[in-house]
């Protein structure tokens, strides 16, 4: 127990050490605490005005309490300190409270005026060793730690002796300090605050020194300051008198600082410099524009660079109507077919990448505007949201992929090692995304294998693409098998899916660029993952086998034939279950 007060209607108050307000009354206690209002429920002191308000100090603040109206005041308020140990009035109506920073005086009508809502500051005087004390850091934590003499005359506890305080002999002071910005460094070295100045671009670190002169208790000045567009409220500087900034981004900015002398008289002009930062080339509005359009200019420039390709083709053909026309309606034909399967690739990409982006917009929107969401929608949303992405990132590794070909830069970093963990890891990594689809998969892998010289970033787009296509085409079939073992001279990772199958005639094809199966009931595609995978294969000296029926689904082998000097080497096989979705084999 800290403080206890009777008030004039005959209820006790005590104030507790962490329990809050307490009021006794009708044989019963009634807790007020920081839940309902209080400043902080560590109470130093308990006082009542003339009208029956209270007044509670606390270690966090002054509460105001008013019936059942209850009002905090803080540092962020005006006070001039939080932690306050006692709180008296004058006969003039100014409430005087104790701290560790001194004795400090407010007006109580401007505490009441801000508790009913009205606008306007709450002034504060700070009293310290200028105007007399021996010891700022005043004695509170129990009571009484402040008290009224009957000539009016206010006595305070320090640590140094009692402090007396007469209201009738202090003085307030009129004058408000002149404001001045005395000096504006920008990374050490000191600009001309004449005038508005320009700066260059860069991160730099300005500095503001500044002053207010006044021969009524100077120590007791204190300042604000804000930088415009930059900071959203003044910055409580108290007595300091300088202020920095770093990384501030380019544009026009004025700083403001203004000051109030010891009785919280506010100079509201106060001293302002303005100046102005340059932006980079590359941030400019300019530039940013200029690059959107050379992008706009680099996609028209492939587009025609391309159809002139096909005119070319297209020219070529017609050259040899006489000679061959036979031939020619050939080539008619392809190249019919060749923009077809140009349009219907551009078309399927376009598709491909508006679908996930459409479905990302949305969720996100629905997530960022909708924050009321459940929690069970929300997990959902991000599960939608994660799933697009990937497919959008497949989307993209495969046009990048096959651009890289197209252009012969497709490079292959073949180390000698075991495929196992690379296989692995791939169709574990990939069992996740197959999950939240409801497939299932089964994985075989061999105790031992030989080692072989692969390219593990490679090999693993091959399998991807492999088990991508297996679920694209799965019809009703839910499951997918992939099988690592050795064979004679050759190491195969073989996938299997019991999906639609592929027609004979067709199955050359599907490896061809841009190429895919016509009335197929798939889930789409846009012909490029089986071209992707032959030509990985082909680069490690090996090659794509296809075994296929209509009907029964597919199975795709990746052979990579072994050195000369690799000897055959036990293969018992390690088989693990089908997965549940999401589980892990």
């Amino acid at each position: 127990m800290r403080a206890v007060h009777v008030d004039r209607e005959g209820v006790l108050w005590l104030g507790t050490n962490g329990g809050g307000l307490n009021r006794f009354e009708g044989g019963r206690f009634f807790a007020l605490t920081a839940r309902q209002g209080l400043s902080s429920d560590v109470v130093y002191s308990i006082f009542e005005d003339g009208e029956g308000v209270l007044w509670v100090g606390s270690s966090d603040g002054l509460t105001r309490i008013e019936g059942n109206a209850v009002r905090a005041f803080r540092r962020r308020d005006g006070l001039c300190e939080n932690r306050i140990f006692r709180v008296l009035e004058d006969r003039t109506g100014n409430l005087w409270m104790s701290s560790n920073k001194g004795i400090f005086r407010i007006e109580k009508r401007q505490l009441n005026a801000r508790a009913r809502g009205e606008p306007g500051e709450i002034t504060c005087t700070l009293y310290g060793k200028s105007a007399g004390m021996r010891s700022v850091e005043c004695s509170g934590g129990s009571q009484p730690a402040g008290w009224t003499g009957r000539d009016g005359k206010l006595w305070f506890p320090t640590i140094l002796g009692a402090v007396i305080v007469d209201p009738t002999q202090v003085k307030r002071n009129p004058i408000p300090p002149p404001v001045v910005i005395e000096e504006v460094i920008m990374d050490r070295i000191v600009l001309d605050r004449g005038r508005s100045t320009e700066i260059p671009p860069g991160r730099h670190e300005l500095a503001f020194r500044y002053a207010a002169p006044s021969f009524v208790d100077p120590e007791r000045v204190r300042f604000q300051y804000r930088l415009d567009d930059f900071n959203e409220e003044w910055v409580e500087a108290d007595t300091r008198r300088i202020a920095t900034y770093t990384n501030i981004p380019p544009g026009a900015y004025e700083f403001r600082v203004r000051a109030c002398n010891n009785d919280g008289l506010w100079n509201e002009t106060g001293a302002s410099f303005g100046f102005r930062i340059r932006p980079h080339v590359y941030q400019t509005r300019t530039f940013l524009v200029g690059t959107a359009l050379a992008v706009a200019l680099s996609g028209f420039g492939l587009h025609r660079v391309r159809i002139r390709r096909l005119k070319l083709r297209e020219s070529q053909l017609a050259a040899l109507v006489e000679a061959r026309t036979g031939d020619l309606l050939e080539a008619n034909r392809q190249l019919a077919a060749a923009n077809r399967q140009q349009a219907d690739f551009v078309s399927g990409v376009s598709h491909e990448l508006k679908t996930p982006l459409t479905l990302i917009r949305l969720y996100g929107e629905t997530l960022l505007l909708g924050p009321g969401a459940l929690e069970e929608d929300q997990k959902s949303y991000y599960s939608i949201i994660v799933r697009e992405s990937e497919r959008l990132t497949r989307l993209v590794d495969r046009v990048l992929d096959y651009s890289r070909i197209e252009r012969g830069e497709r490079q292959y970093a073949l180390r000698p090692g075991d495929l196992t963990p690379t296989v692995a890891r791939t169709v574990r990594a990939y069992e996740t995304y197959l999950g939240r689809q409801g497939f299932s998969v089964r994985l075989e892998l061999p105790e031992t294998l030989p080692s072989l010289p692969f390219d593990p970033e490679a090999v693993a787009e091959a399998i991807v693409n492999l088990i991508d296509n297996a679920a694209k085409y799965s019809g009703d079939s839910k499951e997918i098998g992939v099988r690592l073992f050795e064979r004679s001279g050759a190491v195969v990772i073989e996938v299997r899916d019991g999906g639609i199958g592929i027609p004979e005639g067709e199955r050359e094809n599907v490896f061809h660029q841009f190429y895919r199966i016509e009335n197929g009931t798939g889930k789409g595609g846009y012909g490029l993952g089986l071209y992707l995978v032959r030509h990985i294969m082909r680069a490690h000296g090996g090659d794509v086998e296809l075994e296929s029926e209509v009907g029964r689904g597919s199975r795709f082998s990746l052979v990579f034939n072994l050195p000369p000097a690799t000897g055959s080497s036990a293969t018992g096989s390690r088989p693990s279950e089908w997965t549940k979705p999401g589980k892990r084999s």
